[in-house]
């Protein structure tokens, strides 16, 4: 329909003048541009707050389990592991046991 009005207005065939339905910045704008703009624009700044992917679990870097599971990083990796053992866990006949 914004095609058609847009093509109505082009042609003068609109009860409205261009100026009022249309303008410029109008034309090219897209829903979700402004927003993916912005959040391209934030991404040259460096993130100190995102935690550092923990490959190897187990290692725990010289500190001990209670300070290891207490900080940010084995702590979300801890989380997602788990989150994915109760999505994908089955049952002897294939069923999902969690989901």
């Amino acid at each position: 329909m914004r095609e058609r009005d847009r093509a109505m207005a082009e042609r003068g065939e609109g009860r409205m003048r261009r100026g009022i339905l249309f303008d410029a910045a109008d034309e090219d704008s897209r829903p979700g541009r402004r927003r993916r703009i912005i959040q391209q624009a934030g991404d040259d700044e460096p993130v100190e707050d995102m935690p550092e992917a923990i490959e190897n679990l187990e290692d725990l870097k010289g500190h001990s389990i209670s300070e290891w599971v207490s900080m940010i990083g084995p702590r979300l990796e801890i989380k997602n592991r788990f989150k994915q053992f109760l999505r994908t866990f089955v049952d002897e006949k294939g069923a999902s046991v969690y989901s």
